[in-house]
């Protein structure tokens, strides 16, 4: 197996478990919205044009059923598998 996909589960794992319970909006997605300009304060992943923090919120807002990776950039972005 390359190293490469292994690092990127665990890099999601590990973010999706650090920081303890994060901050959410009201929105039952936890979407901030994203504006045109840089990504707002605390934006880790984008779907669209919202933000998460947390790896769980993005996967489900990304309609991922299976396996969720979130890619190494900044923010991260969503890959279903």
């Amino acid at each position: 197996m390359n190293a490469r996909p292994m690092w990127i589960i665990v890099s999601a794992l590990l973010l999706g478990a650090c920081g303890g319970s994060p901050a959410h909006t009201d929105s039952p997605t936890g979407c901030v919205p994203r504006g045109s300009g840089a990504p707002p304060e605390g934006c880790e992943i984008v779907v669209g044009q919202c933000c998460y923090r947390v790896s769980t919120d993005a996967c489900a807002a990304a309609g991922c059923t299976g396996r969720c990776l979130i890619l190494e950039s900044y923010p991260g972005q969503v890959q279903c598998e």
